[in-house]
């Protein structure tokens, strides 16, 4: 019992640890970094849960590893939900003078376009 509790323990702990050793190792400077880490956590734990579900499937009763793994990607997930971008619409975005503006600026390139009387030529043509 002990064992599989460690198991479970060590790998729902492997993905972050992965994460943060091979933003060390890159020693690039990355702008996004945060991101980084979080998409390598998601993908190291996704590989972890798939490795320790065959794993378990091949040892039997062997299901700590699989279950540390998936709670450690549902961390990941519930981090990146969280942390993503919101997108809000570019009427959010501006003010209610510049809203204003838009709105007159839409409203005189609606009127400009709308459809006007076509020269046609003379029925006798021109003298």
């Amino acid at each position: 019992m002990i064992v599989q509790f460690a198991i479970g323990a060590g790998l729902f702990l492997w993905a972050p640890a992965f994460s943060w050793f091979t933003l060390r190792i890159s020693r690039t400077t990355l702008p996004d970094w945060r991101r980084y880490f979080i998409r390598v956590w998601i993908g190291a734990a996704a590989g972890g849960l798939v490795f320790g579900g065959s794993a378990a499937a091949i040892m039997r009763n062997g299901w700590a590893g699989p279950i540390g793994s998936a709670a450690s990607l549902m961390v990941a997930l519930a981090i990146w939900w969280w942390r993503r971008k919101k997108r809000r619409s570019v009427a959010a975005l501006l003010g209610a003078k510049s809203r204003a503006l838009r709105e007159a600026l839409v409203r005189r390139a609606r009127e400009v376009a709308r459809p006007r009387q076509v020269l046609r030529p003379v029925p006798g043509g021109a003298r």
